[in-house]
């Protein structure tokens, strides 16, 4: 045993099968002998390992998993630039601080999620509202002033009944109002009296109201006057411009005298001689006949039909025309 020493040996000479089970120690072994073809798969576990030897190179893409990592061992600067994604975070793990200011947009916040409390005082701008937005729920009492109000918007179904007292009229209005309550309907307004303009409530102006000859035909609806209002006997007619005159002329027989002439003269006289005339007498002893006509008068001849006794009475006339 131990006859044949290493210098009998010819280079190569010892191959695997001439080595015992375990008989190469670490010490047999040069520096850098044992290449990875020689390793076999599995065989290094990490007691073999010194603590540092596996660098960076040495890890295959996607070898360390999650479970391989201590917890807290993945700082601020091991962190790619966006490569935590929303589904990483923990619900409500994001607080206030961590949100830089102007970080959360609109789209960012959900329909109705930004409460009262959530509102700073006079955070919300004129130009923040929707138009009609503002009802009169939200109105506190008192705080719309006088310069909030647009010219002309307060109408009168917006003042309260009695609502208007004597300090709030101009002092014109009150100097106006003094000296209609101490004026008889022969004074007249003093020069320095306001014109009024104010409307007049419908139904608010009587007959007592008006002036004398104050309603012209101007004034007057078409077809609002009746018959019922008319202080002379109407006539009606389908031709416009037609008026009627009417009257009685007295008369008397003298004498033996058979006919006598009545000249009957009209208050407004007609636009031509082509009107119509119609007349009788009252007594049965005349008969009356149209003799001539013009556009102011008209000549009628009573005649007698009996001697006695003298005959005497009125002539009805009425003429119709333009």
């Amino acid at each position: 045993d131990g006859s044949v020493s290493g210098l009998k040996l010819a280079d190569c000479s010892v191959s695997g099968v001439k080595l015992a089970d375990g008989s190469v120690t670490e010490e047999k072994l040069a520096n850098g002998s044992v290449s990875g073809l020689k390793l076999a798969d599995g065989s290094v576990s990490g007691v073999k390992l010194a603590d540092g030897s596996i660098s960076e190179q040495k890890l295959a893409d996607g070898s360390v998993s999650g479970v391989k990592l201590v917890v807290g061992s993945i700082s601020e600067e091991k962190l790619a630039d966006g490569s935590v994604s929303g589904v990483k975070l923990v619900d409500g793990s994001v607080s206030e601080e961590k949100l830089a200011d102007g970080s959360v947009s609109g789209v960012k916040l959900v329909d109705g999620s930004v409460s009262e409390e959530k509102l700073a005082d006079g955070s919300v701008s004129r130009v923040k509202l929707a138009d009609g937005s503002v009802t009169e729920e939200k109105l506190t009492n008192g705080s719309v002033s006088g310069v909030k109000l647009a010219d002309g918007s307060v109408t009168e179904e917006k003042l309260a009944d009695g609502s208007v007292s004597e300090e709030k009229l101009s002092a014109g209005v009150r100097e106006l109002l003094s000296f209609v309550e101490n004026s008889t309907a022969t004074t007249t307004l003093p020069p320095s009296a306001p014109p009024v303009v104010q409307e007049l409530a419908e139904g608010s102006v009587t007959r007592a109201l008006l002036a004398d000859g104050s309603v012209d035909s101007a004034k007057l609806a078409q077809g609002s006057v009746s018959v019922e209002h008319l202080a002379f006997l109407p006539i009606a007619a389908r031709l416009t411009g037609v008026s009627l005159a009417y009257g009685t002329v007295p008369y008397a027989f003298q004498g033996a005298n058979e006919s006598l002439e009545l000249t009957v003269r009209f208050d407004t006289p007609f636009t031509h001689d082509s009107y119509v005339l119609f007349s009788m007498t009252d007594s049965i002893s005349c008969s009356c006949f149209l003799q001539a006509k013009r556009e102011g008068e008209a000549v009628l001849q009573v005649i007698r039909t009996r001697l006695g006794p003298e005959p005497h009475g009125h002539i009805q006339w009425v003429a119709i025309g333009q």
